[in-house]
């Protein structure tokens, strides 16, 4: 039987040991898209917001490369600011879970597993 039946993409991710770093890929690949449609909108290009972030085009090349994960929130801030955005920031509960003490957590995922076994329908 296949063990990612009735689970989600994450917990998949999770089992492979790989969920944290796909996140953080995602996160910047979306921060990225959503700066070159800013840039794309105010018709600005690499070295005018450079100059308006008050940095190098070297900098802003680093900030819209997917794979580089080494953006500051002051970067982040600055280049929000040069496109006349502001960044907002949340923390969401990853886990509805979380908070609950350790024998409701395992009863409910008692009950979530049951929930996902596959049902045997008699004809």
């Amino acid at each position: 039987m296949n063990k990612h039946v009735g689970s989600d993409f994450d917990d998949f991710l999770e089992a492979d040991d790989i969920l944290e770093d796909c996140s953080t890929a995602a996160i910047k690949r979306a921060i990225t898209w959503q700066i070159k449609e800013r840039m794309g909108q105010a018709k600005m290009t690499r070295s005018d917001l450079a100059k308006r972030m008050n940095t190098s085009r070297a900098a802003v090349a680093r900030l819209l490369d997917e794979r580089d994960e080494g953006m500051t929130i002051d970067t982040l801030s600055r280049a929000a600011r040069a496109l006349g955005s502001r960044v907002d920031v949340q923390f969401v509960t990853a886990n509805p879970l979380f908070g609950l003490k350790q024998g409701q957590r395992e009863s409910i995922e008692r009950e979530v597993r049951q929930l996902r076994r596959p049902r045997q329908f008699k004809e």
